[in-house]
């Protein structure tokens, strides 16, 4: 386990292997100091750290949350939406509907 952290240390200072994403725009020594909830911080770790072919684990964050209770007996705070990394296909709708409109006339 030592080796393991040495190494995720060893990339926090080099800038590597972290993608920051819209929804977690935040670069990996902001993630280390983040005051964020449990939750988020370990749904950002794996969007913008693992990156896994399935995305949707919402399990995740809800074991970040068990645990950071757990190990201080404090309850996490319920996490913000981060539906902002989503495509809202029903706004594009409606502004291919309307620029189509706009090519008839």
């Amino acid at each position: 386990m030592d080796n393991a952290i040495l190494r995720i240390l060893w990339e926090v200072q080099n800038n590597a292997q972290w993608i920051a994403t819209a929804g977690y725009n935040y670069s990996f020594e902001e993630f280390t100091k983040s005051q964020d909830t449990p939750y988020n911080l370990a749904m950002a770790f794996l969007y913008n750290y693992e990156r896994p072919k399935e995305q949707y684990q919402p399990n995740r964050g809800i074991q970040a949350n068990y645990w950071y209770e757990y190990l201080t007996g404090i309850t996490p705070p319920m996490p913000l939406s981060r539906k902002k990394h989503k495509f809202k296909w029903v706004l594009y709708a409606r502004k291919l509907r309307k620029n189509s409109h706009n090519f008839k006339k």
